[in-house]
């Protein structure tokens, strides 16, 4: 019997099929859970495929190399038998800032798990409520001026663009948009006036 997890990462798969420029990062968080079943599920879904199995490091390839690779490799009609390499505790190669904040005005870029040395900055956004998150605090902190704002001081703080960003409700406000700025494929427009 299949288990649901191994169901999710065929959607996962189908998804990377349909659209083989997209990148995704997948962290499971695993208490109770042995990596050999998490792989196990990998190769069972198809998803194994799909596996970055490069450098777990700087220099990263570039997100445009990582999908060329992948294009390559599921276009090539070959089938492949690829055990899975156990990846490294995801805050070994991440480092985060803090996550716990009841209200924007605490919001910290200091450093939390992962320290301050791995490769990969995660900046955590949003608001802790009681008992479930509230769409209301994701339309005033995913705003456009408030994260693009926070990515930058996270920036200047620890030297290093959050290459991650993680929020609540993710379509609520404009965190599309401050990727595209922060990626250069969007101009900055905190600094316009509107006039009336």
């Amino acid at each position: 019997m299949r288990s649901r997890l191994t169901d999710a990462l065929a959607d996962i798969r189908s998804f990377l099929v349909t659209n083989p420029g997209e990148i995704l990062i997948i962290t499971v968080q695993d208490e109770g859970v042995a990596a050999k079943d998490i792989a196990h599920c990998f190769e069972e879904s198809g998803l194994i495929d799909f596996v970055y199995k490069g450098h777990a490091g700087p220099p990263w390839p570039t997100l445009r190399e990582m999908a060329h690779i992948g294009r390559a490799r599921a276009g090539d009609g070959r089938e492949r038998h690829v055990r899975c390499r156990v990846v490294p505790p995801a805050f070994e190669l991440m480092q985060e800032t803090p996550f716990n904040f009841r209200d924007p005005k605490e919001f910290s870029e200091g450093p939390n798990r992962g320290g301050k040395t791995a490769s990969l900055l995660l900046l955590n956004h949003w608001i802790e409520s009681t008992p479930m998150p509230k769409p209301s605090n994701a339309e005033i902190v995913n705003a456009y001026d408030v994260l693009l704002a926070r990515a930058r001081r996270c920036q200047k703080t620890r030297g290093h663009l959050p290459n991650l960003i993680a929020v609540d409700f993710y379509a609520t406000g404009d965190l599309m948009r401050v990727v595209r700025t922060l990626n250069g494929v969007e101009p900055d427009t905190t600094a316009t006036i509107h006039k009336p």
